[in-house]
């Protein structure tokens, strides 16, 4: 189970640390993206992603860029 959010909030290593969670997504894109663009572009991100960069990490993602911070 992952959870997928557009809430900042989620990005809080104190709140949340990674490694104390299955993994968290969160999306940054403009409010002004359209649905569709925003559907396109979160699909092209998530398949270039397997289950060991999801499980335990923060992905953060943004318009053409994936970041992953890692369990250390």
């Amino acid at each position: 189970m992952v959870l997928l959010s557009a809430d900042q909030g989620f990005a809080n290593n104190i709140r949340f640390p990674i490694g104390s969670h299955n993994g968290i997504i969160v999306l940054r894109f403009p409010n002004e993206i359209s649905r569709q663009r925003l559907n396109k572009e979160l699909l092209k991100s998530l398949s270039g992603l397997e289950d060991r960069d999801i499980y335990s990490n923060l992905i953060i993602i943004s318009p053409g860029r994936v970041r992953i911070h890692r369990v250390d």
